[in-house]
């Protein structure tokens, strides 16, 4: 029995060893697994460091470098071999085949700016060297931009000063328009009173004209009848001139014309002649003659155009002779010495006396001139004769240019001043023609247009 409790002691005690064994065991091993554990920690943590520097945890987790590491080839094989890639892109020159190939630019562009990569690159070698010529292109555009916000902002001073002088100018035409409206108005009103007058005398006019058209009526026909009586008279002695003419006594008669002078030689095969007057018988250069036969008869009728068988125009004088160019001569006439030379207005023992008004046209240019009345003037003096102020009974003839048209009525309203004076000069004009005309019938006075003046005179435009 005490066998047996000894038994049972001992192998209590080795129970105990066996455990304490164990537990050193364990205890070894627990500290060469912390050991273990405390080394796989550090190593953890030193390789989490160090792929801290390539990537952190944000990074590791992006969509672009999961794909990377789904990748077969290291991530940071592919990342050097990008690396490598946009360093030539971005260098100085890079392979364009290697922009074409899809494949491989795929990981660093997208298409579009694949695309606009591959432009920049064609067009300046290099990446840097497009972001060079873009950066040089930008500084040029801001400077361009700044000169033109300068521009600008001088053209918006520019528009201030214009637009400030248009105020003052539309100041200065609204004071303008304000002073030539009342200006108007007092025109106006000075014009209604004048159109007032007007009519007060043109009624007094017309009373006068009437009574003046009354009186001249009478004075008319009683010229009609002295007339009548005159010509009686003339017919009366026609009939003994003619009878006188058959009995060869040369008389004169207020038809019959006496000769100015006579052709004593013609030269020059039949162009120029020589006459038996000159610078003593107040001959003139320029004067025309109509040349008769020496024993015709040379009559004037009325106010018709005198006219011979040939034509001459004094070309050279001497005192008591001068010589003449045959200006026109009718088919089959000759001219001969003894031929009588007759011009209407030429007498070298008269002087007549002219009155000149009106307008005329000597060089048929369509305009009538003052100097060209003060030619006709001229030409009149030159011939021997006077030009006379007025018209009256001692004048032997009167001279009127062109007839003047009645102007037409104003129209209705109020016309400008300017054409009011035109109107009123027309008229005037016109008024003064019929009045010389009237004066020079009361005074028996012939009347000589422009046409039949120069035809008298002998003047001829060549």
């Amino acid at each position: 029995m005490a066998r047996a409790r000894n038994s049972g002691g001992s192998g209590s005690v080795w129970g105990m060893v066996i455990l304490g064994i164990l537990f050193f065991v364990c205890l070894v091993l627990s500290i060469t697994f912390y050991v273990q554990l405390q080394g796989a920690v550090e190593a953890a943590e030193d390789a989490d460091s160090e792929l801290n520097r390539f990537a952190d945890r944000g990074l590791r987790n992006d969509p672009v470098v999961l794909d990377l590491l789904d990748a077969r080839d290291p991530v940071v094989g592919q990342l050097i071999d990008r690396n490598t890639r946009l360093r030539g892109l971005i260098g100085d020159s890079v392979a364009l085949d290697d922009l074409a190939d899809e494949e491989a630019m795929e990981p660093l562009f997208e298409d579009g700016v694949r695309a606009s990569v591959a432009d920049a690159v064609s067009e300046h070698g290099s990446l840097l060297a497009a972001v060079a010529a873009l950066r040089g292109e930008v500084e040029s555009r801001e400077q361009r931009i700044a000169r033109l916000d300068q521009e600008r902002q001088a053209a918006l001073d520019r528009a201030d000063e214009i637009e400030q002088r248009l105020d003052e100018v539309r100041a200065e035409y609204t004071a303008v328009q304000e002073q030539l409206q009342a200006r108007l108005e007092e025109v106006t009103a000075q014009f209604t009173g004048y159109q007032q007058q007007s009519s007060g005398a043109e009624a007094e006019l017309r009373e006068l004209v009437a009574t003046a058209r009354q009186e001249q009526e009478a004075r008319v026909r009683e010229l009609d009848d002295e007339i009548t009586r005159l010509e009686l008279e003339r017919d009366g002695l026609r009939r003994e001139i003619r009878e006188l003419a058959r009995r060869e006594d040369r008389v004169d008669s207020p038809d019959v014309v006496r000769p100015g002078g006579r052709i004593v030689s013609v030269v020059d095969a039949d162009r120029r002649a020589q006459v038996d007057i000159g610078r003593q018988d107040r001959l003139v250069l320029g004067m025309t003659f109509e040349v008769f036969d020496r024993d015709e008869l040379v009559r004037h009728e009325g106010g018709s155009r005198l006219r011979g068988k040939a034509t001459i125009e004094i070309i050279d004088l001497r005192d008591a002779s001068a010589m003449a160019r045959i200006v026109r001569r009718s088919p089959g006439v000759e001219l001969r010495p003894g031929d009588q030379i007759v011009n209407l207005v030429y007498d070298p023992e008269a002087t007549y006396r002219f009155f000149v008004d009106g307008e005329f046209d000597l060089d048929r240019d369509g305009r009538s001139t003052e100097a060209e009345r003060q030619r006709v003037q001229q030409m009149i003096r030159d011939w021997g004769g006077e030009v006379a102020s007025e018209l009256r009974y001692d004048v032997d003839f009167l001279v009127l240019g062109s007839a003047p048209d009645r102007p037409a009525d104003l129209p209705p309203g109020a016309p400008d001043r300017e054409t009011i004076q035109r109107h009123t000069e027309a008229l005037r004009l016109y008024e003064r023609y019929q009045e010389l005309e009237e004066e020079a019938r009361a005074f028996g006075v012939p009347v000589l247009n422009q046409n039949r003046f120069l035809a008298l005179v002998g003047y001829y435009q060549r």
